[in-house]
């Protein structure tokens, strides 16, 4: 835990170098989001990986049992070793209690499923 509350917007709820802005916890994604980092081979490209969705499945018995939970990357993780994936502190809560830390997981890259239509705006182009 790093002392922060995690029920207000912080990194990729925030501003997040992918650029959304401040994300509402009420709207998907949900605050289910996730820093990537930037040597994961999804993090290149000419997007970064931003708005890609990853299923994340916990590999770790301090886990809760069958813990899963699909995120959106709104940030990269620069100081993050190559296999790690940083999540939102709530998202975190869902697999596993924050007191762990950190825990192994297996991810997939996958479809990006908002529960209904989204709507997009373009500032610039």
């Amino acid at each position: 835990p790093d002392g922060m509350n995690p029920q207000k917007p912080s990194f990729g709820t925030l501003e997040g170098s992918c650029g959304y802005g401040r994300l509402d916890p009420n709207e998907w994604p949900y605050w289910k989001v996730a820093g990537i980092s930037m040597r994961l081979p999804q993090h290149r490209g000419p997007v970064e990986g931003c708005g890609s969705c990853f299923e994340l499945e916990c590999d770790d018995d301090r886990c809760y049992p069958g813990s899963r939970v699909q995120v959106v990357v709104t940030d990269k993780c620069p100081e993050c070793r190559d296999d790690h994936v940083d999540l939102q502190a709530l998202t975190f809560e869902q697999m596993a209690p924050a007191s762990v830390g950190n825990f192994y997981m297996r991810y997939r890259q996958v479809e990006c499923t908002p529960p209904g239509d989204i709507q997009v705006q373009v500032d610039q182009y």
